[in-house]
């Protein structure tokens, strides 16, 4: 007879959290996001971990496509698919860690990918600017001291 819990599928909808699943808040570490590199192996762990969630190989050749059929796009969605929601908070900083990762212009391909979807995927611009200003400020600090 097993005694304890069954093995953990972050996909399967009986163990979702409200508003996503884990691998959309493996990413909601605003307060240490160079301590949450380390934590995935690495800049290229995390890379590759990232290129995965933003099915990116496939964002570089159909952004559009990508962002409307494979991230989540209903409410919903999060119960079937382990991708990236743009319209959701848990994930709104996740393209930005690509920046503590070292490959910062694949934040630009994610948000512009993101930001073509008009209104069924919507940024708000306030959002974007203090995530930006929150990124900016924690790298100044981690490395400028200032």
């Amino acid at each position: 007879m097993r005694v304890g819990l069954p093995p953990y599928d972050p996909v399967e909808a009986g163990h979702q959290f409200h508003e996503g699943g884990a691998y959309q808040y493996q990413w909601l570490v605003p307060q240490d996001p160079a301590g949450l590199v380390g934590l995935m192996g690495g800049k290229a762990a995390t890379t590759k971990r990232l290129d995965d969630f933003f099915v990116y190989d496939k964002l570089l050749t159909d952004p559009a496509g990508t962002a409307r059929t494979d991230w989540i796009a209903s409410p919903y969605d999060y119960y079937a698919k382990a991708t990236y929601n743009p319209n959701n908070e848990p994930d709104l900083l996740a393209p930005y860690l690509y920046l503590w990762a070292g490959a910062p212009a694949k934040t630009a391909t994610v948000v512009r990918a993101a930001m073509t979807q008009g209104r069924q995927h919507r940024f708000d611009r306030a959002a974007i600017a203090s995530a930006e200003h929150s990124a900016d400020a924690a790298h100044d600090q981690r490395f400028n001291g200032t």
